[in-house]
């Protein structure tokens, strides 16, 4: 009789696991559910861009990308060596305090860059549009702070806020 009855509770929780297992499965359930195959990136956030709004802010975005790519590899440098001298056995702590300044100007430099483009991505917008435009930057600023202690909020509206 028990044999039975643990036999039944195990084919239910077998079952129970492989219902959760192809429900975590599906495709497109997370951070896609947004995304239409046909549109691309930020673009579609903003209504009614013309295709030479599109493309002059594609130029823009790679354009800020290039000129950025240096920094962000120093930002990196610098991340893994301040972890390396965090966790040496005798931690020395002004080489930390130096790197941390280092940090904070890398930082400040990639704030600046990034507002500069922000800038110029508005002058390619239309009124309305750079009232959405203005709301995105807004929300997607909301945890600028966060991201100098390394946690990181998901991408575009909603991704992990």
């Amino acid at each position: 009789m028990k044999t039975r009855q643990l036999m039944k509770v195990g084919i239910l929780a077998g079952a129970i696991l492989m219902v959760s297992m192809v429900l975590n499965a599906q495709p497109g359930q997370k951070g896609n559910r947004d995304r239409n195959p046909g549109e691309k990136g930020i673009c579609k956030f903003y209504p009614d861009l013309t295709q030479e709004q599109e493309n002059k802010i594609t130029a823009l975005k790679t354009q800020h990308l290039k000129n950025t790519q240096d920094l962000r590899n120093q930002l990196n440098e610098k991340r893994a060596h301040y972890k390396t001298l965090m966790t040496a056995e005798n931690p020395n702590m002004g080489a930390i305090n130096n790197l941390i300044d280092e940090i904070a100007k890398i930082k400040g430099q990639l704030l600046k860059a990034k507002a500069a483009h922000q800038q110029e991505v508005r002058k390619v917008l239309t009124e309305d549009q750079r009232v959405i435009f203005d709301q995105h930057i807004s929300l997607h600023n909301r945890g600028w702070k966060n991201n100098f202690h390394g946690k990181r909020k998901g991408q575009g509206p909603g991704g992990g806020r």
